[in-house]
């Protein structure tokens, strides 16, 4: 199975090791199942393609819950100041 096919952009956990892949230059151990093949440049190009087409596709939503965690932090910070 191609990595591009079982990636799930959607998992938490393929996102946190995604992350880890991006810092760290590896996989966390055990990540990739044993009938995943991993062609670096090509997958990882499909990867951002696909994250890029998802942020854009809900950049709308993505603004306004950046901006109403903005908002409860400030909130949250006036009510300690209380």
């Amino acid at each position: 199975m191609k990595f591009s096919e079982w990636f799930d952009p959607l998992n938490m956990r393929h996102m946190e090791a995604l992350k880890h892949f991006v810092e760290k230059g590896n996989w966390p151990d055990s990540f990739l199942p044993d009938n995943c093949h991993f062609n670096m440049s090509k997958e990882l190009a499909i990867i951002s393609d696909e994250l890029a087409r998802m942020f854009i596709d809900n950049y709308e939503d993505i603004v306004q819950m950046l901006e109403m965690k903005r908002v409860i932090a400030k909130i949250r910070s006036k009510k300690k100041s209380v």
